[in-house]
């Protein structure tokens, strides 16, 4: 892994790329723009010294020069974390660049510089041909860039650890099906043993899982325990609607790393008290598409990947990320966005202190019908308030 991260700027204004070089990275005793400054001001004349960060900067003048960095840097195999592309450049755009740069380097980090006079988000989205595209309005500020710098990186790092844990899982994955089938032909399809090789690897994914739960933990400590007790949770809402037990199995399965997206949420932004900015939420609202990306791949008895996907759809189709409504949404996705939203309030968090149950009971009958599948939600207040269940 390199020591620095890779940052490009791809913009024609040639002042403006000095002056991310001189706020990325700064050379020693150089005057950088004042904290808080606008990068469209004229430099004061007093200098403030930041943090100097572990970044490797380019800057190129358009798109076609972008490209070109973006190809020499993944034949190095030395690819680029982040990239802030300006929106309007002669020559290819900045959309069309982002396009082109996704084409070669998909797992690329991109930053939209964009005037509020340029085309629409939606403009540009059909264009690039992506929607995680992020956006900076201009004029920004140094605080802005540092800011942004920071939290993508890390994201593109855990990107990073992201897929090569999800290599070694289904390298596990395809050892333990490798183990089954040698066991059943030396053993002529004995049936006793062949149950027993069946529990070792309900055991094997049990541990598997309880690893997933423990990485999300071990980020998130103000939510340490809350993915075994929204399992617990589901699991009894769904006998309450006498759900199958294979159903039930699946539902407890997928809910016990229905958080496991969150390794790609910088920890600053999950364990930070105080308000959560406009920006930091749309990194935290990636995580359902960055669990399905862990997951996707591995051979699970029930559809876990997808479960975790849709978790925060709601039934009117207000959730994300895909805005899913009703019978689009898989009933175990329905029953855990339930049991996910009453623990959730339930419990202390970083920016509130634990709201209680009674306030979590009454948010999901407030919204029974519209955010909230009515029958799970009946069998979620019959559990507490006729049942005495309790987290």
């Amino acid at each position: 892994m390199e020591k620095n991260y890779r940052i490009m700027v791809v913009d024609d204004d040639s002042g403006l790329r000095e002056s991310y070089q001189r706020i990325l990275v700064p050379r020693e005793k150089e005057n950088i723009l004042e904290k808080g400054e606008s990068l469209f001001l004229d430099p004061p004349n007093n200098s403030f010294s930041l943090k100097r960060e572990p970044y490797e900067l380019t800057t190129v003048e358009n798109g076609e020069a972008a490209v070109a960095a973006v190809e020499a840097a993944m034949a190095e195999k030395r690819p680029f974390a982040v990239a802030f592309v300006d929106m309007k450049m002669p020559g290819i755009d900045g959309a069309e660049t982002a396009r082109r740069l996704w084409k070669i380097d998909p797992h690329l980090l991109l930053m939209i510089v964009t005037a509020y006079s340029d085309a629409s988000p939606d403009e540009i989205i059909n264009t690039a041909g992506r929607d995680d595209l992020l956006y900076m309005r201009k004029p920004f500020t140094v605080d802005e860039i540092h800011q942004f710098a920071r939290s993508l990186t890390s994201q593109w790092n855990l990107r990073r650890e992201r897929d090569e844990m999800a290599a070694r899982l289904k390298k596990t994955n395809e050892n333990l099906e490798d183990l089954v089938l040698e066991r059943t032909r030396r053993l002529s399809e004995s049936k006793e043993e062949l149950k027993r090789t069946l529990t070792r690897l309900r055991k094997a994914l049990g541990a598997i899982i309880e690893a997933l739960a423990a990485v999300v933990e071990a980020k998130d400590p103000y939510t340490a325990g809350h993915q075994h007790r929204v399992a617990d949770l589901a699991r009894a809402i769904a006998t309450e609607m006498a759900i199958s037990t294979d159903e039930k199995e699946g539902i407890r399965l997928a809910a016990s790393i229905h958080d496991i997206g969150k390794i790609r949420v910088p920890s600053e932004i999950l364990n930070r008290p105080g308000k959560i900015m406009d920006a930091e939420m749309d990194i935290i609202k990636c995580h359902p598409e960055a669990g399905y990306d862990v997951l996707k791949n591995i051979d699970f008895p029930w559809p876990v990947a997808q479960i975790g996907l849709q978790h925060h759809e709601r039934v009117d189709g207000s959730g994300y990320p895909r805005g899913l409504k009703d019978e689009e949404i898989l009933i175990e996705a329905r029953v855990i966005a339930v049991a996910d939203v009453v623990d959730a309030m339930s419990s202390h968090r970083p920016y509130r202190p634990a709201l209680g149950i009674d306030s979590a009971l009454e948010e999901i009958e407030q919204g029974s019908g519209t955010r909230y599948d009515p029958k799970v939600v009946a069998a979620c207040i019959n559990l507490f308030k006729e049942k005495g269940f309790q987290l």
